[in-house]
């Protein structure tokens, strides 16, 4: 555990520096784009939002997302009061709490995405969904650089959330501009968890009852 925390702590560190709240030029296209696809499909919450940006994205999501909305970031200096400092590979949140899960160019920072997918899946009840954003990496960025440790293609996240039982609602790309070309929106939903990853994912839900 010290090992994970170490990495975590540094790949914080390279990404957003001493503070994270900050927004990119393209979070109001986002936004606009997400709230579109939410509002569309009726979702319900509680909603959990992991590694919101600036005050825009909080601002956003108050109207955007079904409530009650909770926040949690791994980055101490940006977590508020009523907000849960927490890892998203280790979600210090109860199994089953929430409708909608809300990550917006988060996953592409994860240290081992496929336990984040299996972490998202275990907090959304049954039925419940999760909305990701990941920027492509088909420009000029490419995943280069300290910020992104997973430059996944669209069909490998759609896979890899199959794996953990994350079903594919919505897929889309929208466009990013210069630099990012696009960003990939998945809308999916919680179903059962398939073959042998449901093995992997009763011991999450296992731990998680321990703790």
């Amino acid at each position: 555990m010290r090992t994970w925390q170490c990495f975590l702590d540094l790949q914080t560190k390279l990404a957003y520096g001493d503070y994270a709240g900050v927004d990119s030029p393209y979070s109001g296209a986002i936004q606009a784009e997400a709230r579109r696809v939410i509002a569309a499909h009726n979702l319900s919450g509680p909603t959990l939002v992991i590694g919101p940006g600036g005050g825009t994205e909080r601002a956003w999501a108050g109207s955007a997302l079904p409530g009650p909305v909770t926040f949690m970031s791994a980055h101490a200096p940006d977590v508020r009061e009523g907000e849960v400092l927490g890892d998203m590979h280790d979600i210090p949140l109860r199994s089953g709490g929430f409708g909608l899960v809300f990550a917006n160019s988060v996953l592409e920072h994860a240290l081992a995405p496929y336990v984040v997918l299996h972490e998202v899946r275990r907090v959304l009840r049954p039925g419940g969904h999760a909305y990701f954003v990941v920027p492509g990496f088909e420009g000029d960025e490419a995943g280069v650089g300290p910020f992104h440790l997973h430059c996944m293609a669209r069909q490998e996240w759609r896979e890899l959330m199959n794996k953990t039982g994350l079903e594919t609602v919505v897929g889309l790309d929208q466009d990013g501009g210069v630099r990012a070309h696009r960003y990939h929106h998945f809308l999916v939903r919680a179903v059962q968890v398939p073959g042998s990853h449901a093995t992997v994912h009763e011991a999450l839900l296992e731990a998680a009852r321990r703790r």
